[in-house]
């Protein structure tokens, strides 16, 4: 479905949008680049993760600690501490998606954050 052609698109396409999105003078929530910016991170997420899946692109150490640790802690709660491989991680949960207003949070997503040893 995808080649290394289509990651290659999808990070400029990422880049140009991220880079318009970050000189735009305003808050978060009315920045008229976010919705470009978000769907262009969204696709360069998509690509890279099919790209892993086929063995086109190889996983990251990060990768596949992430993966680890969502396997063998999934009920692990926001800053409990787990070892993966020697290092320590630190389990994080951020907003996902806000509502217009952005003051209320719709969904949550949650990441691994390795500690500095």
């Amino acid at each position: 479905m995808y080649s290394l052609e289509d990651l290659e698109e999808a990070e400029k396409n990422f880049e140009y949008w991220s880079d318009l999105w970050a000189k735009e003078d305003c808050d978060l929530e009315s920045n008229k680049y976010g919705p470009e910016a978000k769907k262009a991170s969204q696709h360069l997420k998509n690509v890279e993760e099919y790209l892993k899946k086929n063995g086109t692109i190889p996983w990251t150490e990060d990768d596949l600690a992430q993966e680890y640790l969502n396997r063998e802690y999934p009920r692990a709660q926001s800053r409990d501490v787990e070892i993966y491989n020697g290092t320590s991680y630190l389990k994080r949960f951020y907003p996902k998606k806000r509502s217009k207003t952005g003051k209320t949070v719709k969904e949550w997503d949650s990441e691994w954050v390795k500690l500095s040893s």
